[in-house]
């Protein structure tokens, strides 16, 4: 899944090449905090176990402005300094550092309340999608408790991201085989949810729930074992049925859930996800595979093989824009709400 993939005008990636370098030029907060990302982001790539001192040169001038502004009289807190404490707060969770993402996280969040919450945030509206990525991350990294944020969708989640999966099925349904199959897979799922969210948000009991899973059940896929000739359409019905399997194994309740079971559909989604490229994706169905992430990263038993799942979502979520709502704000609920169904799951 090493492709690149195309930008449109309304994505964080084209707004982080666009906008925020335009404003960079004219803001040295924003200009520092930037090029450390960037060099840091070289850094890793290039697997050095030391910054190298343009990386650490940046890094410093970018706390120090930062930190000037902030303890100035009569301080301004404006989108560049936002953007700023937010990349520093991506940047700590790329690292996998969950010290420094709780410090940047909790000032990231003062900053917000201030400025009215996420309404007033601009940029063209890419700095609420930072923190949203930043939520998701940190949640990865388990510092979610800092992160307290109203939301402006009124779906029932994951709804919104569902819908968008079956819109853009049903679109591409005249040039992939395999569709129809992967449309009525979801059509199930998007189905089910309704029923499930008073039980997910604790409006109503487990033993309830008992007796409303007995009316969402939808088709379990067979497994397929893989094949060094599964081909790249093959591949993502494969990622899609596992994905849906695994929804609808936490969501049975005729039986009780088996760690290892789920930990062979989980290898399984792995496998499958690894056939596959973003173009793939891409030219498909972008949200299909972003759900396929959530799902992942919401059953892993540990924060390395959720990370995992993370970033195979991630450079799509930054080149993808739903029709309706943020990306980043539907992802985060797509993740919470497997996340929490898997929970409810093991303690039932």
């Amino acid at each position: 899944m090493g492709e690149t993939c195309p930008l449109t005008s309304q994505t964080l990636c084209f707004h982080m090449r666009t906008i925020w370098l335009q404003n960079a030029f004219s803001d040295p907060c924003l200009f520092h905090t930037i090029l450390f990302y960037a060099s840091a982001q070289i850094d890793n790539i290039s697997c050095g176990t030391n910054r190298n001192p343009i990386t650490l040169y940046h890094h410093s001038q970018a706390l120090n402005r930062i930190n000037q502004r902030l303890s100035a009289n009569g301080a301004i807190v404006d989108d560049n300094l936002v953007a700023s404490i937010a990349l520093l707060a991506m940047h700590a969770s790329v690292a996998n550092n969950a010290e420094a993402m709780k410090i940047h996280i909790r000032g990231l969040m003062t900053i917000v309340r201030s400025r009215g919450g996420l309404k007033n945030l601009g940029l063209a509206g890419s700095l609420v999608n930072m923190v949203y990525m930043a939520k998701i991350f940190s949640s990865i990294l388990n510092t979610e408790e800092m992160l307290g944020l109203e939301t402006a969708s009124s779906c029932s989640p994951p709804a919104p991201l569902l819908q968008a999966i079956i819109r853009r099925v049903h679109l591409k349904s005249a040039e992939y085989e395999n569709a129809d199959q992967i449309l009525s897979l979801f059509l199930e799922v998007y189905a089910a949810v309704p029923r499930l969210q008073d039980f997910i948000t604790g409006k109503r009991s487990l033993c309830e729930w008992r007796d409303a899973r007995r009316l969402t059940t939808g088709t379990r896929p067979s497994r397929r074992a893989t094949s060094p000739e599964l081909g790249n359409n093959d591949s993502v019905l494969w990622a899609c049925e596992l994905a849906v399997a695994i929804f609808w194994y936490l969501v049975d309740g005729t039986s009780a859930l088996e760690t290892e079971t789920l930990d062979d559909m989980f290898l399984d989604l792995k496998l499958a996800l690894n056939a596959t490229d973003i173009v793939q994706w891409m030219s498909f169905s972008q949200e299909a595979l972003i759900w396929i992430c959530a799902v992942g990263a919401a059953i892993s038993q540990s924060a390395f093989e959720s990370w995992w799942f993370v970033m195979q979502g991630a450079s799509m979520v930054m080149c993808t824009n739903l029709i309706h709502g943020s990306i980043f704000e539907e992802s985060w609920f797509a993740f919470k709400w497997m996340r929490q169904l898997h929970r409810l799951r093991i303690v039932k």
